[in-house]
């Protein structure tokens, strides 16, 4: 076992350190009793990420540097993002509920687990001195990972807007092309950890770049051939640019608006370019597009 002694000596460098350690020695009060020198070192270091997670919600919301909140009120800074965990804990549950309503006909198993622990998690997440864990299991693959920088309630926030966006993708095209691309990207997708929206958003993507305005999904080898011809001697820049353009125009079919949102299918988009060089140089464009 420790005393926070360790904790006071790193801390007490600045101002702002000290009163993030006074902080942290009430909330191991909190936790533990008024004793605070029984907790052992490492649960206080848990403590200590949930107090800096909960701190930085406020300067999130505030659009302020975290050192900032410290030095206006530490306190009143901890009592308001307590308060936006509780909102968040709150109306969360709300939003998932609408994704599984509405969603798509799903059958893949981590798909179909993954949702069912975020329904977990709003039962085992604890916001007073766990604020920055994750306490369920994620693994549904998305377009784009959500960054590790993303903690606790935030992470699980996100993930879910992002799952949101790729089920209305999928919801837009036609089920029986959306599952005839399913089973040709991967035969048994039902059971492998991958991302369900990918080969859906990678052909809308390439019909659009064939500037083809039908809605199928479905490739042909002329198709190919054009699209192949049209990205020949493009620099980086310019396939980036091009991708972009695809993904914006997507987000006017479907529609998609929110600036967020069309940022998100915007960088996914720009994330094929590799894929769209290794197949001009290989010359098999029919693998990357079905």
């Amino acid at each position: 076992m420790n005393d926070l002694t360790n904790y006071k000596l790193n801390f007490e460098e600045t101002a702002v350190s000290g009163r993030i350690y006074a902080l942290l020695c009430r909330q191991c009060q909190n936790y533990c009793g008024v004793d605070s020198s029984s907790i052992s070192y490492e649960r206080a270091e848990e403590l200590l990420s949930s107090l800096l997670y909960t701190l930085s919600l406020v300067a999130e919301a505030d659009e302020v540097e975290l050192t900032e909140v410290v030095m206006r009120d530490a306190e009143a800074a901890l009592l308001r993002g307590t308060k936006i965990l509780d909102e968040k804990r709150r109306n969360l549950p709300i939003f998932y509920q609408n994704i599984i309503d509405i969603a798509p006909e799903i059958d893949n198993i981590y798909y179909l687990s993954t949702m069912s622990e975020i329904g977990c998690f709003f039962k085992r997440y604890e916001i007073y001195f766990s604020a920055h864990e994750i306490p369920c299991s994620i693994d549904y693959q998305l377009l784009r990972p959500v960054p590790e920088s993303r903690l606790g309630i935030s992470f699980i926030e996100e993930y879910l807007y992002r799952i949101s966006l790729e089920n209305q993708i999928l919801r837009y095209f036609d089920p029986r092309e959306v599952e005839y691309l399913q089973q040709r990207n991967t035969p048994n997708y039902n059971d492998v950890p991958l991302n369900l929206c990918e080969p859906i958003f990678k052909n809308a993507i390439g019909i659009i770049l064939c500037q083809s305005d039908r809605k199928s999904l479905i490739f042909t080898q002329s198709d190919c051939k054009k699209l192949a011809k049209s990205l020949q001697n493009l620099t980086k820049f310019e396939c980036d640019k091009l991708m972009t353009d695809a993904a914006v125009t997507l987000c006017n079919i479907i529609p998609i608006r929110a600036p967020k949102a069309i940022d998100y299918l915007c960088n996914a988009a720009r994330d094929l370019v590799p894929r769209l060089s290794v197949a001009l140089e290989n010359d098999v464009f029919e693998q990357l597009f079905m």
